[in-house]
């Protein structure tokens, strides 16, 4: 398995990872590895501006009038 060294880790930023590694329980290393995990996962991918525009447009007239939501609600109460 691959190893990584990080150099020049400033004193409150190990503190912290000491404190956070022992209250979880682990070893600093092991609270990196966590780290790293949880925020290298692979993220939602959001849609691009492109898709977004696409979206509105084919949803521009998807919307009721408050007729058509009365008549809908009377339709279901039936």
């Amino acid at each position: 398995m691959p190893s990584i060294t990080i150099k020049n880790v400033p004193d409150e930023l190990h503190q912290k990872l000491k404190k956070i590694s022992a209250a979880n329980h682990r070893s600093i290393n092991a609270e990196i590895i966590h780290i790293l995990s949880e925020n290298l996962e692979e993220k939602i991918e959001l849609p691009s501006l492109t898709e977004i525009r696409s979206l509105r447009t084919a949803t521009a007239r998807n919307y009721l009038t408050e007729a058509e939501i009365e008549k809908l609600k009377a339709e279901g109460r039936s």
